[in-house]
């Protein structure tokens, strides 16, 4: 069985040069500014380089959190605290079935 509730709080996972902190509202401008290089879309198939779509994107992943088949972090550089990107965790949750 899954606890949920541990599930939405993710954790704070820190690194020499990395920090992954659970994703929120706050990182919008950070996310933005790191989505003006062009060099960061070069392997995706959506661009999130406007404040609009990011806020779409993040109402998408905060609900697949709420839901329990995420946890959504951003990326920091650990040792200037820049957001520099986001990463998410994957998994099957209660109701969805491992492939």
């Amino acid at each position: 069985m899954v606890d949920t509730a541990a599930w939405n709080r993710g954790p704070v996972l820190r690194g020499e040069r990395v920090l992954l902190e659970p994703l929120d509202e706050r990182h919008i401008p950070g996310l933005l500014a790191a989505a003006t290089d062009p060099a960061t879309w070069t392997w995706l198939f959506a661009r999130l380089d406007t404040e609009a779509a990011l806020r779409a994107w993040l109402a998408d992943a905060l609900r697949d959190r709420d839901a329990g088949t995420e946890i959504p972090f951003a990326t920091l550089d650990a040792r200037t605290g820049r957001v520099v990107g986001s990463t998410r965790y994957l998994a099957a949750g209660p109701d969805r079935k491992s492939t």
